[in-house]
């Protein structure tokens, strides 16, 4: 009785095969194709399987520009791919890509397309194909695609001899980290859609279990868990789809459309040049923000709303903040041309017994000395603790007054 052949050496024969005569000859497509009957056959060694994914109101209309987004992109909404790969290891010139999903947006949804790889000879004809259906888009949406998922794409074309190249790209997992980390911590795209896409996968296959899958399909000829795969990247690729549109609103100033860290977006939108940035940042503020108060603070500052600011700095300086304090001073010895009420708010951050850093407390030392100097000049007394007699006397009326 002849001795089985592993699927491991059958593989290895698909690879070499025609060494032994000199001739070479195209490797044999697995048979394991037959194990896919809802995967259209692609070639050789490629399944290719498509699906619709229904998004409410998904019309052009709705649609955010890719401008807000990547600043000074002209493309439009149909020059948008989606995307996101399987891969059987998080890098080095073993792994490679097993899987991508890919999808662009049409009336009322998602036209999404799995490309998947049955095993490793074949890999010049995914890559083909890869190449083809990326020709047709100008624009790449991805999740940590910058950093991840385009560089493991070039890296597999440049070690197969072939030509590529992607268009922009826009990583959604950047501005997702500035908007949610605040509030979130874990900014995975598994996080982001539990806690603001309101998308529940249920039993779905940790992404780190799923080279294993792939693996073991390789080794067994079994289909173990792939379909689970198949469903995680199909559910990845719509996610971002979904994301976007999210992400789009807020960019364009709908300051509602999620939960978010206000300050950030205000921020981002101010960036984008959209003045409802002010007020994102206004509501961050009001709801306890400090950093807020001292974006939306300085921005006042900038445009010449000196009341706006000084109201927020006093507010903020009730809290014992150094910064408010310091740019109270300023105001006063700057701008009001006062340098008595600004060796008050001097003495005042002093007196809070702050932790303060050397740089720090060196300028601070600098800007009394220089208010003192300011003060002796004009001969008015001060006290022991360089407060001017005449604004101390007024402090104290002034609480007595409120009391």
């Amino acid at each position: 009785m002849a001795e089985p052949v592993s699927r491991t050496r059958q593989r290895l024969a698909a690879l070499g095969s025609g060494a032994a005569t000199g001739k070479p000859k195209p490797p044999q497509a697995p048979s394991r194709a037959s194990l896919f009957p809802d995967w259209e056959r692609h070639g050789e060694w490629v399944l290719v399987k498509r699906r619709f994914v229904e998004l409410p109101d998904c019309v052009p209309s709705n649609l955010p520009p890719p401008g807000l987004f990547l600043k000074g992109a002209e493309h439009g909404t149909g020059d948008i791919l989606f995307f996101d790969t399987e891969t059987t290891g998080l890098g080095g010139t073993g792994a490679f890509i097993f899987l991508l999903g890919i999808a662009r947006f049409v009336e009322g949804g998602l036209e999404a397309e799995q490309i998947f790889l049955l095993d490793f000879p074949g890999e010049r004809e995914f890559l083909s194909l890869v190449r083809e259906r990326f020709s047709a888009f100008r624009l790449f949406v991805s999740y940590n695609g910058k950093t991840f998922d385009s560089h493991m794409l070039r890296g597999r074309f440049l070690m197969n001899r072939m030509s590529f190249s992607m268009g922009d790209q826009i990583d959604l997992l950047h501005p997702a980290r500035r908007i949610w980390r605040p509030l979130l911590g874990d900014c995975s795209l598994h996080s982001i859609e539990e806690n603001v896409l309101g998308v529940e996968r249920g039993l779905d296959i940790p992404g780190a279990e799923i080279p294993d899958v792939y693996h073991a399909f390789l080794r067994t000829g079994r289909t173990g868990r792939l379909s689970d795969v198949f469903e995680h990247n199909a559910e990845d690729v719509a996610s971002l789809a979904r994301l976007y549109r999210l992400m789009g609103r807020l960019l364009a100033g709908d300051l509602d459309a999620a939960p978010c860290d206000r300050r950030a977006l205000g921020a981002m939108l101010l960036e984008r040049g959209n003045p409802r940035g002010m007020e994102a940042l206004e509501k961050a503020y009001g709801e306890g923000n400090a950093e807020a108060g001292r974006a939306v603070s300085i921005r006042h500052k900038r445009n010449g709303g000196w009341d706006r600011a000084l109201e927020i700095w006093e507010g903020m300086a009730e809290r014992k903040s150094l910064f408010a304090a310091m740019e109270l001073a300023k105001y006063w010895e700057h701008k009001a041309r006062d340098p008595q009420r600004a060796l008050a708010w001097v003495a005042r951050a002093l007196s809070w017994g702050l932790p303060l850093d050397q740089e720090t407390r060196r300028q601070i030392a600098r800007r009394r000395e220089r208010l003192e100097a300011r003060i002796r000049d004009r001969g008015v007394p001060l006290s022991d603790r360089g407060i001017p007699l005449s604004d101390r006397g007024e402090r104290v009326r002034s609480r007595n007054t409120k009391s």
